[in-house]
């Protein structure tokens, strides 16, 4: 390197402060890009200190010297982040590749730890393209497979990636294809056991499509289910499938959305574009509730979360309708969202001078409640009170008695909400109206009424399967 070259390289990092600003000026403060530049400012006045008073029979080359000095800079910028980070949040680390020896006027001058970091640094698919006997489209295309190539050259290619542990860059593949590979998912919460089935169905149906899922709980609120919303497509995911809170109006039908394909479990969204997949809830409530008219309960009490909810207000209608058409009176109990309400309300409820005489229970949360309640109580089931839910859960058949449900295809619903989502993707579906999937229930009778009737023939299987195992 020329000496006339290098002093315009030293006048350059001396004035550095004004480069690094509009580099950093969206995202660090002031403060903080000045501990990264001054460094190099002092250095490049340094150096040119130095040449002014160096010889022109230089022991040093002038290339050495300022590798030298790269590399006290750098050092410094290490020391300088470490300080910073106690101070700032951790996020807040210096991305050095945004002021590479190239961006500072230093290509061409191979620092003393160059040769380090090129041993260190992660390997490419140059690498495994050159190990491998072959050019970076071969790999690219074995990775990918969509050009098909012999089997010799796959596998040296497959080893020469085993030997060097070569992992594509998924953010570079994201770019290059327009494609992130992930989903959304969006439910309520994890607790319920209803949610967590929907959200690992779909993350297994995503898996068979090579697609990663981000998973987020919206905790029935719609404030909340925009922001995680918002948030996943700052990070480009293609679509989501979402169980929408049930807090208010939702907010995921904005413009913002328009291009994204979204489907919704459990609870359609009503008037939108949105695919969504249900159940016959109406139709699920009249079977259960006839069940027990047909036993001889004419006092059936309705106990259901907010009446505002689709999945309850569906039920409920397909409650009262059941008891009107039988000439019964309604009595319905809404809340009832914690073991505490609900014992509250039971314990209201058998203190009557009539009491009900059956429960039917609008989801399993309000089963799972009303069962604690009347254990607690120690209320027995059938003999005081019969008791009916909406939804089966895992423990429900071993249950002292056992207990009748009206079944929902819980994971054939989040399946075919997530395969509906794929369709969209992968052959680029796009609908100004959205289809709106209703699938079967089943009343799954067990002991919790009595057994005045017989059994259906999952129960029957259910004791047989348990006459198995006994044996």
């Amino acid at each position: 390197m020329a000496r006339r070259e290098l002093r315009r390289l030293f006048e350059s990092w001396r004035e550095i402060d004004s480069r690094f600003q509009p580099c950093l000026a969206d995202s660090w403060p002031l403060q903080s890009i000045a501990a990264f530049s001054q460094p190099l400012s002092q250095l490049g006045a340094a150096g040119l200190q130095a040449l002014d008073t160096m010889e022109n029979s230089l022991t040093v080359s002038a290339s050495e010297h300022a590798a030298h000095l790269w590399e006290r800079y750098h050092n410094q910028c290490v020391a300088g982040e470490d300080q910073l980070l106690l101070q700032q949040s951790p996020s807040m680390r210096l991305d050095h590749s945004r002021f590479s020896m190239k961006r500072l006027g230093l290509h061409g001058i191979a620092g003393p730890e160059s040769e380090s970091r090129a041993v260190n640094r992660p390997p490419r698919m140059s690498d495994v393209a050159k190990l491998a006997g072959v050019g970076t489209m071969t790999v690219s295309r074995v990775l990918s497979g969509s050009v098909r190539v012999s089997d010799d050259t796959a596998k040296r290619v497959f080893d020469a990636i085993t030997a060097l542990n070569y992992r594509p860059n998924e953010v570079a593949r994201a770019l290059r294809d327009q494609r992130t590979h992930q989903i959304g998912v969006i439910v309520p919460n994890l607790l319920d056991p209803f949610f967590a089935i929907c959200a690992q169905t779909v993350s297994l149906v995503a898996k068979e499509h090579a697609y990663s899922v981000v998973i987020a709980t919206a905790e029935e609120d719609v404030d909340m289910e925009y922001s995680e919303a918002s948030r996943m497509l700052r990070r480009q995911v293609e679509g989501f499938v979402i169980i929408p809170a049930a807090g208010g109006v939702t907010r995921i039908t904005g413009p913002e959305f328009n291009r994204t394909p979204i489907v919704t479990l459990d609870r359609p969204i009503e008037n939108s574009s949105c695919d969504s997949v249900v159940v016959e809830n109406k139709y699920g409530s009249q079977l259960g509730v006839n069940h027990l008219i047909q036993h001889g309960h004419n006092r059936i009490a309705f106990f259901g979360l907010s009446r505002n909810l689709y999945t309850i207000k569906a039920r409920y209608d397909g409650y009262r309708e059941a008891m009107k058409k039988a000439n019964l009176k309604p009595e319905a109990y809404f809340g009832n969202s914690t073991q505490t309400e609900m014992l509250a309300t039971i314990r209201g409820v058998l203190d009557r001078k009539v009491p009900p005489t059956a429960f039917y229970c609008s989801n399993n949360l309000i089963t799972r409640n009303a069962i604690h309640s009347l254990s607690y109580l120690k209320v027995r089931i059938p003999e005081t009170v019969a008791l009916v839910g909406f939804d089966d859960f895992e423990t429900a058949n071993i249950l002292n008695p056992p207990l009748t449900v009206v079944r929902q295809p819980i994971t054939d619903m989040a399946r075919m909400g997530a395969n509906i989502l794929f369709s969209k993707l992968l052959n680029g579906e796009v609908s100004e109206r959205g289809k709106h999937i209703v699938l079967p229930v089943e009343l799954i009778v067990r002991e919790s009424c009595g057994l005045r009737h017989k059994l259906s023939l999952p129960r029957k299987q259910e004791l047989l399967d348990a006459q198995l195992v006994q044996s």
